[in-house]
């Protein structure tokens, strides 16, 4: 299934790779939807859901960092390993990613 990409994300990275078309016919994904892919367990993602996941963090190596990164979060508050959180912020300020700079330093507990 294709996904639409809107028009400017597509004159920065050039023309949509495989799986994902500039005017497929449906509806269009929203930032919200791939949010929640992102922040949901793996494993407990739609197989379709899954593919337009990986064609959508394919096109951005950003994104990809950061589903990464988010997921990373997530298995920590998950399985309760608050004490590796500082670890975690260390990572994430290493890999300048602005928008999870402003996440670790909101949250008040750099280190």
């Amino acid at each position: 299934m294709a996904i639409k990409v809107p028009a400017v994300t597509r004159r920065e990275r050039g023309p949509a790779p495989r799986g994902l078309s500039a005017h497929p016919p449906g509806k269009a994904l929203s930032v919200r939807d791939v949010t929640v892919w992102l922040a949901r367990q793996p494993e407990r993602l739609t197989n379709d859901q899954a593919q337009k996941l990986k064609a959508i963090t394919a096109c951005c190596p950003a994104l990809d960092r950061i589903a990464h990164d988010v997921r990373a979060f997530a298995q920590l508050m998950n399985d309760r390993q608050g004490e590796h959180l500082n670890e975690w912020i260390t990572q994430v300020q290493a890999d300048e990613l602005p928008a999870l700079h402003t996440f670790v330093t909101g949250s008040g507990s750099g280190p």
